[in-house]
């Protein structure tokens, strides 16, 4: 279906523009999230006491809409319900933002990750290293709050912990999370806020299909809590 501004939520669709031969696998992951939905459940869940029965969702496949970053960003600035981006990698979290900061110039930003997603500060390592939250960091136009969460040490350089310190992020650990401690940091942001879910942060045990399964990571349990 086309975007629909008289929906609640719009859920795009964007496949992967990663050419390193790792991540052509989520080119498929839009439909294959959209074939899992009707089996996830009712519309009222009785022991969260959710109901989304009355939330409009509307469903626009970029795959046949959009090619590119720069359309991406136009749709996410053109879109007034909630947006969901399902697919793709860190390469299309950059156009998110953009997109997301024509409307919401003090937006917010929280990547949930087992790494850091920075590196050197140089043109050519971001480009080469898909640094898109680095990109984010260098913008002065970006004046929101910065956090990264389920971060992993033993895939984390002290160089680049200190590159997000340093340029006003925040960084949550991944021995440090407990039951609450996600649901802290969104209810203490005022500003829009937009939310980066990488599979990565996930415990292999729980989610072996990506192309780095880590021993350690968030639990499914610990992911159902935060969604």
């Amino acid at each position: 279906q086309s975007m629909d501004n008289e929906c609640d939520i719009q859920i795009f669709g964007f496949g992967s523009h990663c050419e390193d031969g790792l991540t052509s696998g989520c080119d498929k992951g839009p439909e294959e999230v959209f074939k899992l939905l009707p089996k996830i459940g009712p519309l009222f869940n009785p022991e969260l006491n959710i109901d989304i029965s009355k939330l409009r969702i509307n469903w626009s496949g970029i795959h046949e809409i959009i090619d590119n970053h720069d359309d991406l960003s136009y749709h996410i600035s053109q879109c007034w319900a909630l947006p969901i981006i399902i697919g793709g990698t860190h390469d299309q979290s950059f156009a998110n933002v953009m997109g997301l900061m024509i409307n919401f110039p003090d937006l917010d930003v929280i990547n949930i990750d087992s790494n850091l997603n920075v590196h050197s500060n140089t043109d050519t390592d971001i480009d080469k290293n898909n640094c898109h939250f680095q990109e984010m960091l260098n913008l002065p136009s970006f004046i929101g709050q910065f956090d990264e969460f389920a971060i992993q040490g033993n895939q984390t350089s002290k160089f680049h912990s200190e590159y997000v310190i340093n340029n006003g992020g925040n960084i949550t650990y991944l021995k440090d999370i407990k039951s609450n401690t996600f649901h802290n940091i969104l209810y203490s942001r005022m500003n829009p806020l937009f939310v980066s879910f990488d599979l990565h942060s996930i415990c292999g045990s729980d989610c072996p299909g990506v192309n780095n399964p880590s021993v350690r990571g968030l639990k499914a349990e610990q992911v159902l809590n935060i969604c």
